[in-house]
């Protein structure tokens, strides 16, 4: 269930001889939300071993006054190999007739450690020329390596339609996906081809001390690319960076920025009739303060920023915390940044306790709030 619902009623029973269970639930949708919704579900799911075959079937019925839904699946086990088709059918009162779901059929083969190869089989009821094959294979080469491909392809056309390549290593990735380009702009040829590249260089961390351990510092990284090569404005790097420092019983500090460029493609002399940017010249330009033309004219933007300070004294804690976001400015009709700093005591024999002062800097609000 989505986080965002509340749920106001939640019961479930089971009678495990027959395989039943039953489930009421009464949620509203979001927090706004005064309409309250009922859900019955019953599901029946027995499971059972012949020789060395495990079978589970599993059907599960969605009661009014929701929408009628009936899910069936069944799964065969043998030893590495999983056998699995399951379908699902609607019906509620916006259609005078039911509707079905794909019907999907897939085979799974459990190779060694965390590999796998698996085959999936789609077919659109009542359009049986739509079906699709997926083939997919993960490869776990090592603990830390990890390579996976997966190719769509249309059964009658016997033609490609879509892959998709990921490399895993640690924390970082390469995701690419390949599409059938049949109507390209200018800068690309028809074909199947590389359509779009994801990189995440995944948390680069970096941890220290000094003084017998007392004085703690650290440094982490944050990175990820996508960039669209159908259509190049489609693209994002995404920069985050975290600083921390510490002195024991006296203060913490904290330092967190996040940077966003949406123009990476000026990188590339294939997507831009101008000379192409340096990707290095360009992020040292937004760090020029001395130059604020530098600033304006990189491609680098700061998307937020948020900075926190404990100092702790003998019978008090003394908070800071300075943030500040790209935000929509609806008196004035444009996106602008919005910065705020919220200041605060805690007294360290409640902590449940604070003195707080909070201003916004952008406007004119100024309040102290005691909790």
């Amino acid at each position: 269930m989505d986080p965002s619902y509340q749920v106001l009623q939640d019961f479930s029973v089971s009678y495990d001889p027959l395989s039943l269970s039953y489930l009421f639930r009464s949620y509203l949708l979001s927090s706004e939300d005064r309409d309250e919704v009922i859900r019955h579900q019953l599901t029946y799911a027995p499971a059972w071993e012949a020789g060395q075959t495990s079978w589970n079937l599993s059907v599960l019925f969605t009661l009014p006054p929701l929408e009628q839904r009936t899910a069936p699946s069944l799964s065969v086990q043998y030893g590495r190999l999983t056998l699995t088709g399951s379908t699902e059918y609607l019906f509620g009162p916006e259609t005078d007739r039911g509707f079905s779901k794909p019907l999907l059929v897939s085979l799974k083969a459990d190779l060694a450690g965390a590999s796998y190869a698996q085959a999936r089989w789609t077919y659109e009821i009542g359009s049986f020329e739509d079906s699709t094959l997926k083939l997919s294979v993960n490869m776990a080469v090592t603990d830390d390596l990890t390579a996976f491909g997966e190719v769509t392809s249309l059964v009658f056309d016997r033609s490609l339609s879509e892959a998709k390549s990921v490399l895993t290593y640690h924390k970082s990735s390469l995701t690419c996906w390949f599409d059938q380009v049949i109507d390209p702009p200018e800068h690309i040829d028809p074909g199947f081809q590389i359509s779009s590249f994801r990189i995440r260089t995944g948390a680069l961390s970096y941890t220290g001390s000094a003084w017998y351990d007392r004085i703690r510092y650290s440094a982490a990284v944050d990175a990820s690319w996508y960039l669209n090569m159908i259509d190049y404005y489609d693209n994002s790097l995404d920069v985050s960076l975290n600083i921390g420092f510490s002195v024991a019983e006296f203060i913490d500090i904290s330092f967190k920025t996040v940077s966003r460029n949406t123009a990476t493609y000026a990188y590339f002399s294939r997507f831009t009739d101008d000379a192409p940017l340096g990707l290095l010249e360009d992020l040292l330009m937004s760090f020029n303060f001395f130059d604020r033309s530098d600033r304006v004219a990189s491609n680098f933007n700061l998307d937020s920023l948020e900075i926190g300070i404990v100092h702790y004294m003998q019978d008090w804690d003394l908070h800071a915390d300075i943030t500040g976001k790209i935000g929509y400015d609806s008196e004035d009709d444009r996106w602008a940044w919005q910065p705020s700093v919220t200041i605060y005591l805690q007294w360290k024999a409640l902590p449940e306790i604070d003195l707080e002062a909070a201003r916004t800097l952008n406007g004119q609000s100024y309040e102290w709030d005691v909790k």
